[in-house]
């Protein structure tokens, strides 16, 4: 039963992330008929292409089953020429009946009577020859496409095939083939757009054509997001199956309803983020850069007063107590108005410092994953003559700044830390042996009855090692303590959940920013008490054993 409801989940996760992925498919080429149409009508503006996408929509659709069809059959095999045959010739027969409906019925009638002489002519015109080329490429950009994403679909026959590594599909290529095919579709998409953006200067009435074939860029990128995150499930899913893992049924939706809402959290961010600003890249680089000479100022500033303070004391202490007479006042100069430097609303410069920021951090995270996913390319781009100098360049860039950020996150934390501080809690140069247990505070006591332990331990043979944390040690120090069994302790106590114990009071005592109260205090010297006691008792066994 388990089986069978196992292999139901896996044929439902299948088809339903493979079907999704054809209509994203279908739309995506949508868009770049789109785009199409509208330089057909720059070029001819009688031509009327808009129900050319969602014909297109079906055609792809269309392509996408009919090659789900055809997935077990090839060119030669007659079962594959008659099924192409019958699916060219239905296209063909429905976009010329699509072309009657729209352009008026009665001109079948018209036509028919002409079909006997010149049938290629009446039938095949250039307006049906346009629209016929656009929907078959819609059908080869659809098949190529399901070509691919039917590779990394595999039913569960090939599946248990592959299981005993009889056969081994190359799902990976596969995904990287289509991967590369929709980029190149979507670069010869943005060229289209530059192309129709520079038409529509010199003509006013191309603006529309223009913000279309931009909406398209922007639908078919933001869908190609989502498809490549649904074969990165296919590809998972397998590897899940020949893995012997488990795959709830309702995995393939939920993975398409989060992959849709992160696209489009991701497209509303886009929308909302301003493309356009009064500040530009180097001006914010100034502004921050000039905001950081201020901070340095005023921080030096402040380092130098108490010697500047200093020294104008030593100073006034040699000054003459003769009073001396006053020069006549000189001509002040007239000094225009003090302007600052640079003048910017500051939700201006922050909205620009985001903008930059987001577009650099993309830019530099896109060539590192594409480098990273395009191993060879890395390795080449290594050979060249240059690569290790900028390479090394780089290594030593990082390395600085991040040695010069530990540095200052190290003294901004001690500089907090002593202002934070209050005149109790400052670190006292006593030891602990020689302490007052009384005279300190609950978190203090508790430290302090942890480094008495770690201290007896040391002397009786089990000290701490240097790169041991409180509870490696604490295991170790139970090991070490174990009585032999005609040993008691009385009283009797657990030593190891006493040890324990007291290594998590210390733990939270030392590393944690929690009041520690005088009962945790209590209970850490009582924890204490027991391990000494067992402590000697451990010492005075091993005395009467040798």
């Amino acid at each position: 039963m388990e089986s069978t409801n196992q292999s139901e989940a896996l044929r439902w996760n299948a088809r339903l992330a493979t079907s999704a992925s054809f209509i994203l498919v279908s739309i995506m080429i949508a868009c770049v008929v789109s785009t199409g149409v509208q330089i057909l009508q720059l070029i001819n503006p009688a031509f009327q292409g808009g129900y050319l996408i969602p014909i297109c929509i079906l055609v792809g659709l269309e392509a996408s089953s009919g090659q789900r069809r055809m997935k077990y059959y090839s060119f030669p095999q007659p079962e594959w020429i008659a099924y192409r045959i019958a699916e060219f010739t239905v296209l063909i027969i429905g976009l010329r009946f699509l072309f009657y409906w729209l352009n008026g019925i009665d001109q079948l009638w018209v036509d028919l009577g002409s079909w006997p002489e010149s049938f290629l002519e009446s039938v095949f015109n250039r307006e049906f020859m346009l629209a016929l080329f656009l929907a078959l490429f819609a059908w080869g950009a659809n098949h190529i496409l399901a070509e691919e994403l039917l590779l990394m679909e595999a039913d569960e026959n090939r599946l248990n095939v592959e299981m005993m590594g009889v056969e081994v599909e190359e799902r990976s290529a596969a995904q990287q083939n289509l991967r590369d095919t929709v980029v190149f579709i979507g670069s010869a998409l943005i060229l289209a757009t530059a192309v129709v953006r520079f038409a529509s200067r010199s003509d006013p009435a191309a603006q529309a054509a223009t913000l279309v074939t931009q909406i398209n860029v922007i639908v078919y990128f933001l869908l190609a997001l989502v498809l490549f995150s649904l074969t990165n499930f296919s590809v998972l899913r397998m590897s899940w199956v020949i893995q012997h893992g488990q795959i709830r049924k309702e995995v393939a939706s939920r993975w398409i309803f989060y992959g849709l809402v992160f696209i489009t959290l991701l497209a509303i961010l886009a929308s909302l983020l301003p493309t356009s600003y009064s500040t530009g890249f180097l001006t914010t680089l100034s502004y921050l850069f000039y905001g950081l000479l201020n901070v340095l100022r005023i921080l030096i500033s402040i380092l130098l007063l108490p010697f500047i303070l200093f020294i104008n004391w030593i100073m006034s202490l040699f000054r003459s107590t003769e009073r001396i007479e006053a020069p006549a006042p000189l001509q002040q100069p007239i000094i225009p108005p003090n302007q600052p430097l640079f003048q910017a609303d500051w939700l201006e410069v922050l909205k620009s410092i985001v903008f930059w920021s987001t577009l650099i951090g993309l830019a530099i995270f896109s060539i590192y994953y594409f480098l990273k996913e395009n191993r060879e390319l890395a390795a080449r781009l290594k050979r060249l003559p240059f690569a290790l100098e900028l390479v090394s360049f780089f290594q030593r860039l990082i390395d600085w700044i991040k040695r010069i950020n530990h540095q200052m996150t190290a003294t901004i934390t001690a500089g907090i830390e002593r202002l934070r501080r209050s005149p109790s809690e400052q670190p006292s140069s006593f030891t602990w042996g020689f302490t007052n247990p009384r005279n300190l505070t609950p978190r203090q006591r508790v430290i302090f009855f942890y480094l008495a332990m770690l201290r007896r331990g040391s002397e009786k043979g089990v000290p701490r090692k240097a790169g041991q944390t409180p509870y490696e040690y604490a295991q170790t120090l139970e090991h070490a303590l174990q009585l032999p069994p005609d040993v008691t302790v009385a009283p009797s106590v657990d030593i190891n959940e006493e040890i324990d114990s007291l290594t998590e009071e210390f733990v939270e005592a030392r590393y944690s920013r929690h009041e520690v109260t005088s009962e945790q205090a209590s209970l850490a010297r009582r924890y204490w008490e027991h391990i000494r006691h067992v402590m000697q008792q451990w010492l005075h066994s091993r005395k009467l054993n040798t």
